[in-house]
């Protein structure tokens, strides 16, 4: 592979990266499709059509070489469909545990236009707007991300600290007689708590605001209240389906 053609593909994946970033700050922005393909466009091209320009290069070259303007048009609508599916996709967890009857009836509910689950979807957005607003009561914009992400962090990572604990127990009480790893019980004890520690590290460490957030103490409550009302509803529609006989789809 020639020079010339290596930092030609090197370029187009510094057009791709930067075409994502402005399509997922358009689409953070609620704009349409095609404000997310323009800020997409605009963010991967406009660099290099300034620097072009300041030095006298006219036609700026990223817009008389169509490669440059094919990949950020595509790249940024790929983030729409990304999106989108996303979206759609997570909606239809409500919608599944409404055939199950672990939540009402409504949410398995087809709409019979469309036929998509469009009360799990409405459900969905709404919870979704709901949070994004709470999650801005008494902080920036910023400091609601935070709160999500460290929201996610913890209820993400939970489930691992009962897998290494899991673990653990099972060593210790001889119900594992083989072991995959070479050292058998206690290089597997070893690795486990090794793993339970970190993750128990991450979930502490991800409580912990920025130091720009004005306000630290609700912050921190934030991230603590809405993850234990994530883990209280993942509780109790487990608890309602495990009382409710599923029916036969």
């Amino acid at each position: 592979m020639s020079v010339g053609v290596s930092f030609l593909i090197l370029d187009l994946l510094g057009v791709a990266v930067f075409a994502v970033s402005g399509a997922l700050a358009a689409i953070r922005a609620r704009m349409d499709v095609f404000g997310v393909v323009v800020l997409g466009m605009t963010t991967a091209l406009g660099g290099g059509v300034v620097r072009d320009v300041l030095l006298g290069i006219t036609p700026p070259s990223t817009l008389r070489q169509w490669p440059y303007l094919l990949v950020a048009a595509l790249v940024a609508l790929s983030a729409v469909g990304g999106a989108a599916a996303y979206l759609a996709a997570t909606s239809r967890l409500p919608f599944v545990a409404g055939l199950d009857r672990c939540l009402p009836a409504a949410f398995g509910s087809i709409h019979s236009r469309y036929r998509t689950p469009w009360v799990a979807i409405l459900v969905y957005g709404l919870a979704g707007i709901v949070t994004a607003i709470l999650g801005q009561a008494g902080t920036t914009v910023r400091g609601a991300y935070d709160v999500l992400v460290s929201m996610t962090i913890v209820t993400t990572f939970l489930p691992f600290l009962l897998l290494f604990a899991a673990l653990i127990r099972l060593v210790r009480r001889g119900t594992i007689t083989h072991y995959p790893l070479p050292g058998g019980a206690p290089i597997a004890v070893a690795l486990a708590v090794i793993g339970f520690a970190s993750t128990a590290l991450t979930i502490v460490l991800s409580t912990i605001p920025s130091l720009e957030e004005a306000n630290k103490p609700l912050a921190v409550a934030k991230v603590l209240l809405s993850s234990l009302a994530v883990i209280l509803t993942g509780i109790a529609v487990f608890s309602i389906g495990r009382r409710r006989k599923i029916p036969d789809r």
